[in-house]
């Protein structure tokens, strides 16, 4: 089979740019909406894509980790808190102060300062940026000081400033951005009106202040050029970026086996990695990407068809989860990850001990949802269901139970996920039609609420390496699987360990204006009894993030595979790479 790919991935460079790229060039893999439906503007959809991390910056790179420096590998003794468009930072309990980096210039010449900042802030405002959670405001006193103003001060103020790239430049988006009221909510005037123009303003290529620009786009590659006025034009010694579009991760492992690329992080069977990691040169990272993937119940009123929602029965949920093995789930979506095969605690299986969520809490304070296909048929048949004799589920009304499982097509491990989840639940006696979707498509269409069960994610703690972002990504209104699951709109009461119903958003707010340790730990083990005795979505792997990563071709320098460093891949991978670019760490073999 990979033969196969590496062909593939051949034919695929034939059919490239016409654009003839001079010098080294960085090989990598991403997704984008081919023309004409690319842009260049991050807010509006199938705007700016993989060129992402290559053309913006944020005004630090944050090192997720505890305590204030990192322990070792290649930035040792550094605080976490990696100079980019800023060059120092003070941190109060009442506000945190930046001083940006002077002459900095954006792609199209115009100098950067802290207008573009404040511009890029408000505009995440209409984003419902997690940040605006705890700022009262930000002020700018001159060209090159930013102040956050913090209404709720939070521990977590340094990642979530560094969280975000600044992206919409003052002299571009600044007429927007100055109608932009903070004081209202998003879809309340003006900001209703400001949001409904952004989303209708697609320039044709992204403007960004990062090491490299956009050059020329097609269906089939990207190509970035090396910005001639970066600031640290001086330590990037790649000449450019020439990335292969990722549709799926079938044609990066191709593009892999073929040699096309120099770094890449597909979820990749076993046999295709032993393939990919017989090149000369080639290696694979494996570091916890900070997340995980679960299978999330629609918790509307009815599902999208009209019928009523069994799904909003706690017991019905549960009957689920007993029903799937989800140490056989895990090894065929994910060998690599962390199988999770007990407990849904919402938090993730390789850092949930440090907070006190222990495995001895856990017996003696949680509902154990190990595989258990009998327990599962009782709880349907205390709800009234019974087998037919076809052998499958059936309702007081004599229907099946049939539900649709849907996911992103382009992920190959999320596809096989659906598969096995639909072949084991129909030997249970649940029919389920698995269904892809267009990653186009997806995400918009559940958090709709279109579907009945869906692929997501969980525990997702990128950029923080904390149980707040991990729980919040649920059991937030704002969370993404809060929004996929129908969070705010769900007539599913949540229930605290006292029995009595309780507002998670509020206590995942709590747990992010929280310095306490100690008070931070019963927040947390709290939210973790809500998440596991609500069962909102079900964990099954703590997804390892694969980085095949080529040395001594046209790269040198990659780290040692147990550097801290590497944990600035989760959730934005080319910040990574390019962190490193710029710190002279990657080197271009010439």
């Amino acid at each position: 089979m990979w033969r196969k790919l590496a062909l593939v991935a051949l034919i695929g460079g034939l059919l490239g740019l016409g654009v003839e790229a001079q010098g080294v060039y960085f090989h990598g893999a991403a997704g984008w909406e081919p023309p004409p439906l690319y842009h260049g503007n991050h807010f509006a959809p199938g705007g700016v894509g993989g060129a992402y991390w290559w053309v913006f910056e944020p005004l630090f790179v944050y090192v997720p980790g505890p305590g204030d420096t990192i322990p070792s590998g290649i930035f040792a003794g550094r605080d976490r808190m990696i100079p980019r468009l800023a060059v120092s930072y003070d941190d109060t309990p009442e506000a945190f102060i930046v001083k940006l980096r002077e002459g900095v210039k954006w792609h199209d010449g115009q100098p950067f300062t802290s207008k573009d900042v404040l511009c890029t802030f408000k505009i995440g405002y209409l984003k419902r940026w997690a940040i605006w959670k705890y700022l009262d405001r930000i002020e700018i006193p001159d060209d090159y000081t930013v102040i956050f103003y913090w209404k709720a001060p939070t521990p977590f103020a340094k990642p979530l400033v560094a969280g975000q790239t600044i992206r919409w430049p003052y002299h571009i988006y600044g007429k927007w951005a100055d109608r932009v009221d903070i004081t209202v909510p998003t879809e309340e005037e003006p900001n209703k009106s400001v949001t409904e123009e952004l989303l209708n303003f697609k320039p044709e290529k992204p403007i960004g202040t990062g090491p490299f620009m956009l050059k020329e786009v097609t269906a089939s590659e990207m190509l970035l050029v090396k910005f001639p006025d970066y600031w640290a034009a001086d330590k990037v010694e790649f000449d450019g970026v020439k990335l292969l579009r990722w549709t799926n991760n079938y044609v990066v492992w191709g593009y892999l086996l073929g040699g096309e690329l120099d770094a890449a992080h597909p979820a990749t069977r076993r046999d295709i990695t032993e393939a990919i990691l017989k090149l000369p040169g080639m290696k694979l990272a494996t570091p916890t990407d900070l997340a995980g993937f679960c299978l999330a119940f629609n918790l509307r009123e009815t599902l999208p068809d009209g019928r009523p929602n069994p799904f909003l029965n706690l017991k019905f949920r549960q009957a689920i989860a007993y029903a799937i093995d989800r140490a056989e789930l895990a090894e065929a979506t994910y060998w690599a990850g962390l199988p999770i095969t007990d407990y849904a605690t919402g938090l993730l299986e390789s850092m949930r001990a440090a907070w006190g969520v222990t495995d001895g809490w856990m017996k003696e304070n949680l509902t154990d949802y190990s595989y258990d296909p009998e327990k599962a048929a009782a709880l349907l048949e205390e709800l009234g269901y019974k087998k037919g004799p076809d052998g499958i589920w059936e309702d007081a009304q004599g229907n099946d139970l049939k539900f649709g499982l849907v996911c992103h097509a382009g992920y190959s491990d999320w596809v096989i996920a659906i598969d096995n989840i639909a072949s084991q639940l129909k030997e249970f006696g649940i029919i389920i039609e698995p269904e892809t979707r267009p990653g186009s498509i997806y995400w918009k269409s559940i958090r709709a609420g279109n579907f009945d069960l869906c692929m997501e994610w969980t525990a997702t703690s990128w950029g923080y390496a904390h149980p707040w972002a991990e729980l919040r990504r649920t059991l937030h209104v704002d969370g993404d699987t809060g929004k996929t699951i129908g969070l705010a709109e769900t007539p599913y009461v949540f229930i605290g360990p006292d029995g009595k119903p309780v507002d998670t958003t509020t206590l995942v707010d709590q747990l992010g204006a929280t310095f306490d340790p100690q008070k931070q730990v019963e927040l947390i083990k709290t939210l973790a009894w809500i998440h596991n005795e609500n069962l909102p979505v079900l964990p099954f792997v703590e997804k390892r993030i694969m980085i095949f990563h080529r040395e001594g071709i046209r790269v040198a320098g990659w780290p040692a595979l147990d550097d801290p460093a590497w944990l600035l891949a989760p959730g934005g991978i080319e910040r990574f790479y390019t962190t490193l670019m710029i710190e002279g760490v990657l080197k271009a073999v010439k």
